[in-house]
C-alpha cells in the first residue's frame, strides 16, 4: 500500500516525504521479522529521501530524522557499520534541535538520542557517549508527566543505561537505580500492554547484573522469576519472543553456575533451543541464538562430561560465527565462546586440531575487539588460556611468553573490585606458576603468589574461585616454605562457609566440601609445624563438620541479646526458626512437583539471605562482633573437663597429637613420627576390605547373616595393634599413662579423630596375641569420640520441634534394628523401621532440650563417608545435632546375639544406681564390650561398639 502511495505521489507534492517515511517505517518492521537486508538497506534509502525533501522548518522534519535515524541504528546493530551509527546519532541531534522547548513528542526523540548514544558506547566504550546518553534520558523523563504513557518505556530506558554504567564502571548506586526506575516502569505498565514484557526483560537483566556483583541470590531468583513472566506474557508470534528467551536462559545459566542444580542448566538449554527454533534462517538474531545455546550446552558438559554437548556446542557456535561478518557488534563474542568450547574439547579429547583451531578463534576475538571494550579483558584471558594449553602440548616457549603477555594485559584493563578480576588474577597466577615451573624464576613466582593471594583476599566474584585461589596459593607455599603459608590456609578456611553456603541444599553443600580436600588438616599441620598449637586447634574446628556447625547456628541460645535488643533476638530466632525447617532434606521432600521443588528453594534461599542480614546487624552491636564466629580457643579449651581431649591429625606428611588436659592451658603435643595420613588410609582401605568380604558392611535383610571369610580376626588383629604402636601407646606414653590402673580406676578419655582416622577403631587399639596386661586401650582409659570440640560444649539448644513424637517425649531413646550408611547420598543414611527407614535428614530436624542418651544397636550407625571424613555424616552425630549429650553406636554392622548382650551389661551399668545417669554410658559400654570380648567375642564382633558424646 506504501509503495503504491509513493507512486502514485508526485515529486514536490507536500505529502510525498510522509509517504517515503511511513514505507521506510514499515520497511524497518519487516527486516526486524524476517532480516532480509534488503528491506533495512531499503528503509533507509527511502528515509534519506524523506529527509532530504523536507526543510528544516518543516514540523514533520523532526520524524523524518528519527524514522531514519532508526533504521541506521538496527543496520549498525546487525551489521556493525561505524557510518551508520555516527549518522544515526547526527540525525537525532538535528531532531532533538529542530523540535521546540515543550513540544509534547520532545521526550520522544531525547529517549531515541539516549538509545544510540548508548549502543556506540557499547561498541566503542567511550564514557562521554555514556554520560550523554543518560543525561538524555533524564531529560526525557523529567518532561513527561506522570500517567502519560510513554513515561514508563522512558524510565525502562534510562535504567537500561544506568545498567551499562555500572558494568563499565562499577558504580553501586548506578546498579540500584537502574533497578528502581525499572521496578516504576514494571509497575506503571498495565498488565496486557504490548510493552510490558520488554519492560521485564529490562527489570531482570539488572537483577541478574546485581547479583554477578553484590551476591544476593534473592536477586539472581527474583531476575528468573521476572523473566519467565516476560516470556509467558510474550506469544510465540512476536518478534521479540526469543531474545526474551535468550535473557531466561542466561539467567538461568548464570543460576546453575553459582547453585550447581542440574535442572537449571537443563532449563537453560530448553528455553535457548527454543529460541533458536522460534528465529528463522536469515533472521540477523540467529546467530546470537546458535551461539547462547552453544554456551549452555558447554557449560552442562563441563558438569556432565558427556561428549555429545560439547560437540553440539562446537556446531551452534561455528554456525553463529560462519553466519556473522566481521563488522558484526557481536562477532568477537561469537568467536571467543567457540575458542572456549574448542580448548574443553581438547583438554577432554586432544586433538591438537582443537587447540590450534581455538587459539586462532580467540586471536580473531582479540583482534575484532576494539581497546576500550568492557570485553577486552576476557576475550585477551581465553587467549592466554589458549596459548598455555599448546605450550603444554608442544612446549614452544613462545606460547608461554604471550600467554603471559595476554593475562597480563587482562588483569591490567580490569578494574579494581570488578567481580571478574579474581578470575583474571587467578589465571596470571597459574601461567606464571606454569613458567617458574619451567624455568625456575623466582620473581615470577612471587607475582603468582601475588595474583593468587590477592584473587582469594577479594571481596568480590566467586566464592568457588577464591576458594580455589586460597588452595592453590596455600599449595604452593606450603611446597616452596614460603612466608605466606599460615596467611594462605588462614584466608581458605575463612572461604569454606561461602563455599559451603547455607543457602545450599545440603547435599549441594557436602558436594562443594568435597572439594575442600585435606585443607583443614593441612592447614592444622602447617601450624603445628610453626609451633601454634591453639592456631591449629581452632583450624581444625574451623574446618570439620561445617554443615553441622551451620545448623547448629540456628539453634544458639540468644539470652544476652535478648537482654541488649529484645526485637532483633526476636526477628533472630523466628527467622532462624523458618531457616532451620528449609535447610533439612525432609523439608523439600514435602514438595509436590518440580515448580514446587524450586519454590522451596527460592524459599531457603530468600531466608538465608534475610537471616545473614539480621546477623551483620546483630555482630554491629557493641559485644556482639564475633556472634556465630568461629570459636578461639579460649572458648574451645572449656570443654575439657572431665578428662584429656585428643586431637588427632594427619596430614600428607605427618601424624600428630594435640592434647587438651583440665586445667591446664598449655597444650601438650606429641608428634607421631612413624605414621602418616597414607598409613591411616592404607589401614581404612583394609578394614573396608575385610569388613566388605566378611558381610559386615550391609547388612542382610534377615537376621544380618554373614557370609564365610577365613579368619578376619588376623585381619583386624594386625590393624589394631598397628593403632596401637604407631598412634595409642604413644599418646599414652605421652600422657604418662604408664602402667594399667585398676579395672574400676580407669579415666576418661575423648578422641577427636580428622582424616581417614576419623573411620578406624582407635577405642579398640592394642595387641591381642598376648594375655599381658598394658598392651591395650582398654586396659589403661575409657575411650569416647567427639567429632567436634563443639560437640563438647553444653547448652547448645534453644529451642524445641517436634518432628518424631517419640523422640520429643523422652530423653532417652534405644534403637535396636538395621542401620544402612548411605555412601551416595549420605543424608539418606538410617534406621529401618518397620514402615520404611528413618533418615539422618530426618534425624537432624530434632530440636530436644532435654535429650541425654541415644543407644543406637543397629549397624554402620557411626560408619561415615569417606568423601566427607571431615563432616561425620553418620547417625551417631544427628543425634548429637538433634540434642542427646552421649551416643552409643557402631562403626560397621553388627551380630544380632551380640547387640543384646551389650544393651544388657550396658544398662545394668547405667541403670544401677539410685537415679539414671547418662554420665555413665561411656563407662557402661567399656564393661559391656569388655565382657564380649572375654566371652570369647571375635574382633569384627565387639570392635565395632563406641561412644561419642559427653
Amino acid at each position: 500500500m506504501q509503495e503504491e502511495a509513493v507512486q502514485l505521489t508526485p515529486d514536490g507534492h507536500p505529502n510525498k516525504p510522509h509517504c517515503l517515511s511511513s514505507l521506510g517505517g514499515s520497511l524497518h518492521r519487516r527486516f526486524e521479522c524476517l532480516g532480509n537486508i534488503t528491506d533495512i538497506n531499503n528503509s533507509i534509502r527511502v528515509g534519506e529521501d524523506a529527509v532530504r525533501l523536507t526543510p528544516d522548518s518543516h514540523p514533520r522534519k523532526p520524524h523524518c530524522l528519527d524514522n531514519l535515524s532508526g533504521s541506521l541504528l538496527l543496520r549498525f546493530q546487525h551489521f556493525g557499520k561505524f557510518t551508520d551509527i555516527n549518522n544515526s546519532i547526527r540525525m537525532q541531534e538535528d531532531a532533538v534541535r529542530l523540535i521546540p522547548d515543550g513540544h509534547p513528542d520532545k521526550p520522544d526523540h531525547l529517549d531515541n538520542l539516549g538509545g544510540s548514544l548508548l549502543h556506540r558506547f557499547e561498541w566503542l566504550g567511550n564514557i562521554t557517549d555514556m554520560d550523554n546518553s543518560i543525561r538524555m534520558l533524564e531529560d526525557a523523563v523529567q518532561l513527561t508527566p506522570d500517567g502519560h504513557p510513554k513515561k514508563p518505556i522512558y524510565l525502562s530506558n534510562l535504567g537500561c543505561s544506568l545498567l551499562h554504567r555500572f558494568i563499565h564502571l562499577g558504580n553501586i548506586p548506578n546498579i540500584d537505580n537502574s533497578i528502581r526506575m525499572q521496578e516504576d516502569a514494571v509497575q506503571l505498565i498495565p498488565d496486557g500492554h504490548i510493552e510490558k514484557p520488554c519492560s521485564l526483560d529490562n527489570l531482570g537483566a539488572s537483577l541478574r547484573h546485581r547479583f554477578e556483583r553484590l551476591g544476593s541470590i534473592t536477586d539472581l531468583d527474583n531476575s528468573i522469576r521476572i523473566l519467565e513472566d516476560a516470556v509467558r506474557l510474550t506469544p510465540d508470534s512476536h518478534p521479540e519472543k526469543p531474545m526474551s528467551l535468550e535473557n531466561l536462559g542466561g539467567t538461568l545459566l548464570c543460576r546453575f553456575v553459582r547453585l550447581h542444580n542440574i535442572t537449571d542448566i537443563d532449563n537453560s538449554i530448553r528455553v535457548r533451543e527454543d529460541a533458536v527454533q522460534l528465529t528463522p534462517d536469515g533472521h540477523p538474531n540467529k546467530p546470537a541464538c546458535l551461539s547462547n545455546l552453544g554456551g549452555s550446552l558447554h557449560r552442562r558438559f563441563e558438569r556432565l562430561g558427556n561428549i555429545t554437548d560439547i560437540n553440539n556446542s562446537i556446531r551452534m557456535q561455528e554456525d553463529a560465527v560462519r553466519l556473522t561478518p566481521d563488522s558484526h557488534l557481536h562477532k568477537p563474542h561469537y568467536l571467543s565462546s567457540l575458542s572456549s568450547s574448542l580448548l574443553h574439547r581438547f583438554e577432554h579429547l586432544g586433538n591438537i586440531t582443537d587447540i590450534e583451531n581455538s587459539i586462532k578463534a580467540a586471536e580473531d576475538a582479540v583482534q575484532l575487539t576494539p581497546d576500550g571494550h568492557p570485553n577486552k579483558s576476557s576475550r585477551l584471558n581465553n587467549l592466554g588460556g589458549s596459548l598455555l594449553r599448546r605450550f603444554e602440548r608442544l612446549s614452544n616457549i613462545t606460547d608461554m611468553d604471550n600467554s603471559i603477555r595476554m593475562q597480563e594485559n587482562a588483569v591490567q584493563l580490569i578494574p579494581d573490585g570488578h567481580p571478574d578480576k579474581p578470575i583474571s588474577l587467578i589465571n596470571l597466577g597459574h601461567v606464571l606458576l606454569r613458567h617458574f615451573v619451567c624455568f625456575g624464576d623466582q620473581a615470577n613466582f612471587e607475582l603468582a603468589i601475588k595474583a593468587l593471594s590477592t584473587a582469594a583476599q577479594s571481596n568480590v566474584g566467586s566464592p568457588s574461585q577464591r576458594f580455589q585461589a586460597g588452595i592453590a596459593w596455600a599449595q604452593w607455599a606450603k611446597e616452596t616454605h614460603h612466608t605466606s603459608l599460615l596467611t594462605a590456609y588462614s584466608t581458605s578456611l575463612t572461604l569454606l562457609p561461602q563455599l559451603a553456603w547455607l543457602g545450599l541444599p545440603m547435599h549441594e553443600r557436602h558436594r562443594e566440601l568435597t572439594e575442600a580436600g585435606n585443607l583443614a588438616r593441612d592447614a592444622a599441620s602447617a601450624a603445628i609445624e610453626a609451633g601454634q598449637f591453639e592456631t591449629a586447634i581452632e583450624w581444625l574446628e574451623q574446618g570439620r563438620s561445617v554443615v553441622w556447625g551451620q545448623l547448629l547456628q540456628l539453634r544458639t541460645p540468644i539470652n544476652e541479646l535478648q537482654q541488649v535488643q529484645p526485637q532483633l533476638a526476636a526477628r533472630f530466632t523466628q527467622v532462624s526458626n523458618q531457616l532451620q525447617q528449609t535447610s533439612t532434606p525432609s523439608y523439600a521432600s514435602k514438595a509436590s512437583d518440580q515448580h514446587s521443588l524450586e519454590e522451596v528453594a527460592q524459599e531457603h534461599r530468600w531466608l538465608t539471605a534475610q537471616w545473614e542480614a539480621i546477623l551483620g546487624e546483630i555482630r554491629g552491636i557493641q559485644g556482639f562482633d564475633r556472634f556465630l564466629l568461629s570459636k578461639p580457643f579460649l572458648q574451645l579449651k572449656g570443654v575439657v573437663h572431665s578428662g584429656p581431649v585428643i586431637i588427632l591429625n594427619a596430614s600428607t606428611t605427618c601424624c600428630d597429637a594435640l592434647v587438651m588436659l583440665p586445667d591446664l592451658d598449655d597444650i601438650l603435643h606429641i608428634p607421631l613420627h612413624t605414621f602418616t595420613e597414607s598409613d591411616a588410609q592404607g589401614l581404612h582401605n583394609q578394614l573396608k576390605t575385610l569388613l566388605s568380604e566378611s558381610g559386615r558392611l550391609v547388612p542382610s535383610d534377615r537376621g544380618c547373616r554373614r557370609k564365610e571369610f577365613p579368619d578376619p580376626n588376623s585381619l583386624l588383629e594386625e590393624v589394631l595393634a598397628q593403632l596401637w604402636e604407631h598412634v595409642v601407646k604413644p599418646v599414652l606414653d605421652g600422657l604418662a599413662f604408664t602402667s594399667p590402673p585398676h579395672a574400676n580406676n580407669l579415666s576418661r578419655i575423648w578422641w577427636c579423630p580428622n582424616g581417614p582416622l576419623a573411620f578406624l577403631p582407635i577405642h579398640a587399639a592394642g595387641i591381642y596375641s598376648t594375655s599381658e596386661p598394658g598392651n591395650c586401650i582398654s586396659d589403661f582409659v575409657i575411650s569416647s569420640y567427639t567429632p567436634t570440640l563443639s560437640a563438647l560444649i553444653n547448652g547448645h539448644i534453644s529451642t524445641v520441634k517436634t518432628v518424631l513424637e517419640c523422640m520429643q517425649q523422652s530423653n532417652w531413646v534405644h534403637f535396636a534394628c538395621h542401620g544402612v550408611q548411605e555412601h551416595e547420598n549420605p543424608m539418606d543414611s538410617g534406621l529401618l523401621l518397620e514402615d520404611g527407614c528413618l533418615k539422618l535428614s530426618a534425624i537432624i530436624d530434632q530440636i530436644l532440650p532435654n535429650a541425654e542418651l541415644a543407644f543406637l544397636s543397629a549397624c554402620q550407625t557411626a560408619a561415615g563417608t569417606a568423601d566427607l571424613s571431615e563432616e561425620s555424616v553418620h547417625l551417631a552425630a544427628g543425634m548429637l545435632l538433634a540434642g542427646y549429650r552421649g551416643v552409643v553406636a557402631t562403626m560397621w554392622s553388627i551380630g544380632d546375639n551380640d547387640a543384646p548382650r551389650v544393651a544388657d551389661s550396658f544398662y545394668a551399668h547405667v541403670l544401677g544406681g539410685e537415679k539414671l545417669d547418662h554420665t555413665q554410658a561411656a563407662f557402661g559400654l567399656h564393661q559391656a564390650v569388655q565382657r564380649l570380648r572375654s566371652g570369647g567375642a571375635s574382633f569384627l564382633s565387639w570392635v565395632p561398639f563406641i561412644h561419642i558424646g559427653a
